[in-house]
């Protein structure tokens, strides 16, 4: 008989991404939203979006700045990527506005 091919890692499935909104961000940890609201800076337009991959712990993360200027973090240690988030492959959230963030931070 013919051998079936392996499964990788053992799952079955289809994987379904992370879906974010206001209480999901509001689940974040203080310390990685103190430190994704410094990177807006003092940007009152800028908008933040997450990428829906992983368990969403600490996840990539990129904000766009009312000048349209588009950067991407690592989740983990909230450095600039080079590379954007793929938004065609539904990879990454609606956005957020800063103020949102703000508003979370404020209420711990």
């Amino acid at each position: 008989p013919k051998k079936r091919p392996a499964k990788k890692g053992g799952k079955t499935g289809a994987k379904t991404g992370i879906t974010w909104d206001e209480e999901r961000v509001g689940q974040l940890s203080t310390v990685f939203l103190q430190k994704l609201f410094t990177n807006m800076g003092d940007d009152v337009g800028a908008k933040v979006c997450f990428g829906t991959t992983g368990k969403g712990i600490r996840p990539n993360y990129q904000i766009e700045f009312s000048t349209q200027e588009i950067t991407v973090f690592t989740g983990s240690g909230h450095k600039p990527l080079n590379k954007p988030l793929s938004a065609g492959a539904k990879k990454i959230s609606q956005p957020f506005p800063q103020e949102l963030i703000g508003s979370i931070l404020g209420k711990r």
